[in-house]
């Protein structure tokens, strides 16, 4: 009985751990991209191109206290106007209000004719609720283009060649997508202490149970 108390309690943490498929937390892409036209991202080689370019988003909460979303894939929209080009998409932390610490970045193929690319996460960052993030497209190697969303707005942040990120409310803002997992919200040290206390002497319950 105990041991069948056992293993019901893993298969519980570990069915917990994953939730729900993956859900779009921010998109711009919902009202379509501009096929010819976007933020010009590069190698600094044209005096008004800038290396990265970055869009923020806060992330939403689940709306469970147990369950907290985690980054699943990027979706943007961009292209190389001469060549086939590596370039990287990351999620970055917010730092006054501008982009801080990279969370993930990840690389990927741009074609020669503009396409919504999805970059899949690998490390699955999870996002804290109420908390500020920023999607960042680099390409260090040639030029690419980010293109614009149809929805209207403008916003962004810019890290020019051999400069520091500013703010800029005089540019559309580019087509991007983040798409998220429900997880299972990181535990207290207090409760996994509890869990680890509990766990462990159902361990030493079934195996006094196995030795009679």
């Amino acid at each position: 009985m105990k041991l069948s108390l056992l293993l019901f309690a893993g298969a519980a943490l570990c069915c917990s751990i994953l939730r729900a498929g993956p859900v779009d937390v921010f998109t711009t892409l919902g009202s379509g991209y501009n096929a010819g036209a976007g933020l010009s991202v590069g190698d600094g080689t044209i005096a008004e191109e800038g290396n990265s370019w970055a869009i923020a988003f806060t992330a939403p909460s689940t709306g469970d206290p147990n369950f907290d979303y985690a980054l699943f894939d990027i979706q943007f929209a961009g292209s190389d106007s001469d060549v086939t080009d590596e370039v990287s998409v990351a999620l970055y932390s917010d730092s006054s209000n501008l982009p801080g610490t990279a969370e993930e970045t990840l690389h990927t193929t741009l074609l020669t004719t503009p396409s919504v690319v999805t970059v899949d996460s690998i490390l699955d960052p999870v996002l804290s609720p109420g908390a500020q993030y920023w999607i960042v497209l680099s390409d260090a190697n040639d030029e690419a283009t980010w293109n614009s969303s149809n929805n209207g707005l403008q916003g962004v942040a810019e890290l020019p060649n051999g400069g520091s990120w500013t703010l800029s409310s005089s540019y559309s803002q580019p087509g991007v997508e983040v798409d998220a997992i429900e997880v299972a919200a990181v535990p207290e040290p207090g409760t996994l202490l509890a869990f680890g206390s509990g766990l462990t002497a159902l361990m030493l319950l079934a195996r006094r149970r196995i030795r009679k």
